[in-house]
């Protein structure tokens, strides 16, 4: 009986029964230990058997990138001993990752971006892809495009909660935290809310930070060329002049170079 029959991992090789396997797009199977080495929130049965393969690899890579980062934690006590962490980059850095009761039996951490957070969205993926970004409306109300919903038995008593971040990512759709029912129902409105707080704080500042970048990049490329200009109208040396603007350009874009603040620039600090 097909219920009952197995089939070879395409990439282990082992047989494994319909309990044991899931099936990708490319009409491949993948069995759960195999499963195991890429990212718990992927949906492999939207991915060919290349693509899952490269999910693999890239697991194993942006697990390298928490190496020494410092991660601040926000978690839900669960009930019965079980813990969900939403662990997030210390000093509003982009990076954030999810750990569940389930997830913990994967090889790699999954590494997420809060810029990455909305809808996914193949089209726009196409362009950026082709031109290096795409025209899009920054997300102002996580707490609409992050949802919160209650399960219900049939009974219509609370049989736990699916916490839903919807992410741009085609391997990664959404990021779906599945809550049990044993957790209190005030901890996961408040676990909900420091997330969409989370996200909106961070999205907003890396908006800021790119404005101030900007324009710290305008200001250095003027007055590059009003110092060439001088340099070449002095006899002095313009290609040095030029390198410098280079130099704080390319900080500016790194981040060495930042706009100070009020209080930083009045007491020239």
């Amino acid at each position: 009986m097909a219920l009952f029959s197995k089939e070879p991992c395409a990439f282990c090789g082992k047989e494994v029964g319909m309990m044991s396997r899931s099936k990708m797009s490319s009409k491949d199977y993948v069995c759960d230990d195999c499963r195991k080495k890429g990212n718990p929130f992927a949906r492999v049965d939207h991915l060919t058997k290349d693509q899952v393969a490269e999910m693999f690899a890239r697991a194993e890579r942006d697990e390298k990138l928490l190496d020494g980062v410092e991660l601040s934690d926000e978690y839900l006590d669960a009930g019965m001993g079980k813990v969900i962490h939403f662990r997030s980059q210390k000093d509003g850095g982009d990076i954030f990752t999810v750990s569940t009761p389930e997830t913990q039996r994967y090889e790699h951490r999954p590494v997420f971006y809060f810029s990455s957070i909305r809808k996914w969205n193949p089209g726009e993926a196409f362009v950026e892809r082709s031109v290096g970004a795409a025209p899009r409306e920054a997300v102002r109300d996580y707490s609409v495009l992050i949802t919160l919903k209650e399960k219900l038995s049939a009974d219509k008593k609370n049989d736990g909660w699916e916490l839903r971040i919807p992410y741009f990512d085609a391997a990664v759709p959404e990021i779906l935290i599945k809550i049990p029912k044993e957790a209190e129902a005030d901890k996961v409105q408040r676990f909900y809310r420091n997330i969409c707080g989370m996200c909106e704080y961070r999205v907003s500042r890396g908006i800021r930070a790119a404005r101030d970048k900007e324009e710290l990049q305008v200001k250095n490329a003027c007055k590059t060329a009003n110092e060439a200009l001088k340099a070449a109208l002095k006899g002095g040396d313009v290609k040095e002049v030029l390198a410098e603007g280079l130099q704080k350009s390319i900080d500016i874009d790194q981040g060495k170079i930042k706009k100070k603040g009020f209080f930083a620039r009045l007491f020239g600090r």
